[in-house]
């Protein structure tokens, strides 16, 4: 009976059922009070309160109750909503007023292994989500305030109660928080929430800190360790060496003095990531001023080890938390306490009614006037016509028409009314010029610019409104220009982090995009191109988006498409210029070359990117490689470093959203150009996703096959345009990455039909350009390419 009840409640049978009935009575009028039993959310949520409520009443030495108990919650965790169950759960068993921690402790030591470990990540996960929800930047986590450090305490306290006595769970937070590969583990201050479980127990913070920094320093982790992850182990490395520095300075000085850790500081500074380098300065000068005297100190002088954000790191060793209590957290709990019904405690509206007009009335006479005396007026035009004078019944006529908005509180009230239609229309047409008007006129923007962000990220076209996804992009674009650096950041977090649809998360990557061109003073050869008229499509109807999903899905990637293309195109024009010449005769008998013609366009190109150059930031390389490139990418890498780690499926490997995502990084990159004081970087993390990429079976796909050949087509063309130097660095510091990618293209030219012209072309040119950069550096070390002059 047990067993059949676990089958219809747990296993979702019911729910199933229930959901599949809904949708089949779907136009029928049914009562929202029922609907909850088809939801997936809901259901679960109610899974989870009927879970603690049985554990709230079942007697602490009934250890068959628990059994059963046990059996029911590791079958509701394989429901597909193990998140919503585990927040109820723990939500009444640890955090809610009254309550011991016994009763939870006795359900987690009755699941398996298996269960206790699915268990521990779904609670840690909402732990983060609703404490210590991550910030975009680190720079953006203050290490010293208050609430912040109340919050850390509490979630320290429920960690540790939920890993007292269970050396199995303690063993595995650890090496999450070693590896940094833990996808519920994604800010510093759960990072401090999670170690400062461990109280000042003196063995387990030093068993941290000589695996971190084991791992640190390995060449393979290094290399192929996605950034982000990176930055957590560096992390963990300063918050334990600050531990181990109060708790017991002598062992400090000797895990400083050891092989192992010399080792890891020598491979980090001989790595050819400029970030792996930067981390490991990083964490030799923290430890050095620890264990070292002031004047004997590891310094190096350099520019970014005074950023904001080095001496953040610095200031790590610096940070100390205590376990503090589970009650820091209860008054917290407000979002998922229970809701009162509507119909309790309202009061009956009151109408003022009108007052009875008992007093005297008077007698008024009524003078007749006559009709001759009319021709001493002057007779008024008749006014025009109003849509809604025509209605017969007056009382659904609207007098009250809204009015455009002029402030920004007034413009997310009009985003936010999403059952006002006629109100949301006007707000999301009137957002772009509103927000670029504002942006330069006092401080209403910047105050008010995440919640913008989150309106406009989760706009979702409920009328079918006209132009609703080109105005919610030129919003999402006006908010990028007006602060790039903070909402790049936000804007890649949001994609990554946050649950949205194809469409939401294509608009947040054209918006990238397109803003990042903007900034570089390409926005009017952006906006014409976006205003060319549509080609007709000729595919076949089954090929075809219907036409109501058309506008959404299907039109959102000509923009970058055609961009991505033009940039593809100039690259390639030099190439068949030269080939031409060669093949039309020598340039004695020619009264003017390709070679002269291109040379003019340049000096015109040239012209224009000086007129340009009045209107672009002057730290546009910084915003665009700290705000929009790297975050893209690390984000990127992580997401799928952690998805393949942990075999959960990756919603950027579908083919529109990926081939979205890589033209977005090649025109940002393209932007940033050859003169990018961090071109070093940008290649090495545009290598690095290239290697990942090429290896996916979605790059086989044709519209991801030329997005990936362009990102590494740009990416050799921006290094042989900056110089020697940089052609260098392809066959020298990348050579292994450059040589495998361009087997790869080889391979993909050879295998390709003359019916796909573009992704041949792509792969000739870049072996033709690989080719040029081989021969001209070997010529430089054999001497051939010197000239003597006299």
């Amino acid at each position: 009976m047990w067993k059949e009840l676990i089958s219809l409640l747990a296993a979702g049978k019911v729910l199933s059922v229930a959901a599949e009935s809904l949708l089949t009575i779907k136009d029928i009028k049914l009562p929202r009070s029922i609907h909850w039993i088809g939801d997936g959310n809901m259901y679960a949520s109610w899974l989870g309160r009927c879970i603690s409520r049985m554990a709230s009443k079942v007697q602490s030495t009934d250890l068959d109750c628990w059994n059963y108990l046990a059996q029911f919650v590791g079958r509701s965790l394989s429901l597909g909503y193990p998140a919503q169950v585990v927040s109820e759960i723990y939500n009444t068993l640890l955090l809610q007023e009254d309550t011991s921690s016994n009763r939870f402790g006795i359900l987690l030591d009755s699941l398996r292994r298996h269960d206790q470990l699915l268990l521990f990540k779904s609670l840690l996960h909402d732990l983060e989500k609703r404490f210590l929800a991550p910030s975009p930047s680190v720079v953006q986590s203050p290490l010293d305030d208050f609430n912040k450090s109340k919050a850390v305490s509490g979630v320290s306290a429920v960690v540790a109660t939920i890993v007292r006595d269970r050396g199995f769970l303690k063993s595995q937070l650890s090496e999450w928080l070693v590896t940094g590969s833990e996808i519920n583990i994604k800010g510093i201050d759960f990072r401090r929430a999670l170690l400062a479980s461990f109280g000042n127990q003196q063995e387990p913070i030093l068993e941290i800190l000589r695996r971190a920094l084991d791992i640190f320093g390995d060449q393979l982790y290094i290399k192929h360790t996605p950034t982000r992850g990176q930055e957590a182990n560096t992390q963990i490395i300063l918050l334990t060496a600050g531990y181990a520095h109060r708790l017991c300075p002598h062992q400090l000085r000797s895990i400083t003095q050891s092989g192992t850790y010399l080792t890891a500081i020598s491979n980090r500074l001989a790595a050819s990531s400029p970030r792996a380098r930067y981390l490991g300065m990083i964490v030799g000068i923290s430890l050095s001023k620890l264990v070292d005297p002031a004047d004997k100190a590891m310094k190096f002088d350099l520019e970014q080890m005074e950023s904001e954000e080095a001496l953040w790191y610095m200031n790590l060793t610096n940070v100390k938390d205590e376990v503090g209590s589970i009650s820091d957290l209860k008054h917290k709990t407000s979002p998922y306490a229970p809701k009162k019904s509507k119909h309790q405690g309202r009061k009956a509206p009151q109408v003022d009614q009108p007052k009875s007009s008992q007093a005297t009335s008077k007698v008024l006479s009524i003078e007749e006037v006559s009709e001759e005396s009319d021709g001493d007026f002057l007779s008024y035009e008749k006014p025009d016509t109003d849509a809604s004078d025509s209605e017969e019944d007056p009382t659904l006529i609207n007098r009250s028409k809204p009015n455009s908005p002029v402030y920004i509180r007034d413009l997310l009230a009009c985003l936010q009314d999403t059952g006002n239609a006629e109100r949301y229309n006007l707000g999301i047409s009137t957002a772009p010029t509103l927000i670029r008007r504002k942006a330069s006129f006092g401080t209403e923007v910047a105050e008010n610019s995440e919640a913008l962000a989150f309106t406009l990220a989760g706009l979702q076209d409920k009328y079918n409104l006209p132009k609703f996804q080109e105005y919610k992009l030129q919003s999402q674009i006006a908010l990028l220009i007006a602060y790039p650096l903070t909402m790049g950041r936000w804007f890649v977090h949001t994609l990554f982090n946050a649950d949205l649809s194809q469409s939401q998360q294509s608009t947040i990557l054209v918006a990238l995009g397109l803003s990042s061109r903007e900034l570089a003073g390409f926005g009017k050869e952006d906006s014409d191109a976006m205003s060319l008229p549509p080609v007709a499509d000729s595919s076949f109807p089954s090929k075809r988006l219907p036409s109501n999903l058309a506008n959404t899905y299907g039109g959102m990637n000509s923009p970058i498409d055609a961009i991505s293309k033009k940039l593809s195109q100039a690259t390639l024009k030099p190439l068949a210029l030269h080939a031409a010449e060669s093949l039309t005769g020598p340039n004695a008998l020619k009264v003017r070359t390709f070679s002269s013609r291109m040379e003019v366009e340049k000096r015109k190109q040239q012209r224009e990117q000086q007129r340009r150059q009045k209107a672009i930031p002057k730290d546009l390389h910084r915003i665009l490689s700290d705000g929009f490139f790297f975050p893209l990418t690390n984000a990127f890498g992580v997401a799928t470093y952690l998805t393949s780690s942990n075999n959960v499926h990756n919603p950027f490997l579908i083919p529109q959203l990926l081939q979205l995502f890589v033209q977005t990084v090649t025109l940002i990159l393209s932007t940033l150009g050859p003169n990018s004081p961090n071109l070093a970087a940008l290649t090495h993390e545009a290598l690095a996703l290239l290697i990942t990429l090429h290896n996916l079976p979605v790059a086989t796909e044709p519209t991801v096959l030329r997005a990936i050949l362009s990102l590494f087509l740009a990416v050799v063309d921006l290094n042989i345009s900056s110089g020697s130097v940089g052609e260098e660095r392809l066959v020298t510091e990348f050579v292994t990455q450059v040589m495998e990618m361009r087997e790869w293209a080889d391979n993909i030219f050879e295998r390709s039909s003359k019916e796909e012209e573009e992704v041949r072309m792509l792969c000739a040119g870049i072996m033709v350009k690989l080719g040029e950069v081989m021969e001209r550096y070997q010529g430089r070390l054999l001497g051939t390419n010197l000239g003597f002059g006299y």
